[in-house]
């Protein structure tokens, strides 16, 4: 018997059975998951700052400043527990729309307490890194969606200190709606051929498929949009291809991998921290 997260009260003799459930309600599923928001945590790795400090890949790896902390808060390619693979391109139409309005927060609690980084501190970039920068052995590159934050802008010293020395597991979320996603099966039924023909167009991009072919099916995330805050926390979660890095040797700029014409002027350059107090407290 064949169990299915999109049922959870229901056992399937088959894939193809699955499949045919599925696709039969893949526009109510669509509908229901575009309706929420989520919060899609990513495991860290134990050694969260400079745990790739032996890999020669990451030591020339450019684009990092000293003094500045990275939480990688999603990447893409890699298929997690949701059953989701997001895909390159999905952050931005959401960087762009939401630079300067995203927190930095504990746990998704958006109380003053637990504010780790203003909005205003906070730049979002999207990034394409190594695997091994997220502790992953593909070959290859990711797409990450990265905070870059300021040493000095951390509003929560005492979490600074704590990623800093490393003394627990760090892992980062992030708050989500899903705004673009196709259901994508590897059935052999005529009256699939339209999943069919997404999931084998796809299926080399993921860096993971073979889980992706011993389940069947993907929702393939071809865009997403980010709401209010990525979160620090310490409970696992669905992607497991995030960590928070920083940079020791160089003062090369990070360097957003969108192109031009997608990008949009950080409200960090357009207001400094007494204004964003005004705005905030009056």
């Amino acid at each position: 018997m064949i169990k299915c997260i999109e049922f959870p009260d229901k056992t399937f003799e088959s894939k193809e059975e699955m499949f045919d459930a599925l696709i039969k309600n893949e526009k109510l599923i669509i509908a229901e998951k575009c309706a929420k928001i989520y919060n899609e945590s990513s495991v860290s790795l134990k050694n969260a700052i400079d745990f790739v400090c032996d890999d020669e890949n990451i030591k020339s790896y450019d684009g990092f400043k000293k003094g500045f902390i990275y939480p990688i808060i999603s990447t893409t390619r890699f298929f997690d527990s949701h059953k989701d693979v997001h895909f390159d391109g999905c952050f931005t139409k959401t960087v762009k729309d939401q630079q300067g309005k995203v927190h930095y927060c504990l746990d998704h609690e958006l109380r003053y307490d637990s504010i780790i980084a203003w909005d205003w501190a906070i730049k979002m970039v999207v990034k394409d890194i190594p695997w091994s920068m997220v502790n992953k052995s593909y070959s290859g590159t990711t797409q990450a969606l990265v905070f870059e934050i300021k040493e000095e802008d951390f509003k929560r010293k005492d979490v600074l200190e704590d990623i800093k020395a490393n003394k627990t597991a760090f892992q980062n979320s992030i708050r989500m709606i899903y705004i673009k996603l196709k259901l994508e099966v590897n059935s052999t039924k005529i009256e699939h051929k339209e999943n069919k023909q997404y999931y084998d167009d796809n299926i080399d991009k993921i860096a993971n498929k073979e889980d992706v072919e011993e389940n069947g099916y993907f929702w393939g995330v071809e865009e997403l949009g980010i709401r209010r805050e990525g979160s620090l926390v310490t409970a696992g979660g669905s992607n497991s291809a995030t960590s928070i890095y920083q940079k020791e040797n160089t003062d090369e700029p990070l360097k957003d991998t969108q192109t031009e014409d997608t990008k949009e002027d950080s409200r960090l350059d357009t207001i400094n921290k007494e204004e964003f107090r005004k705005l905030l407290f009056t």
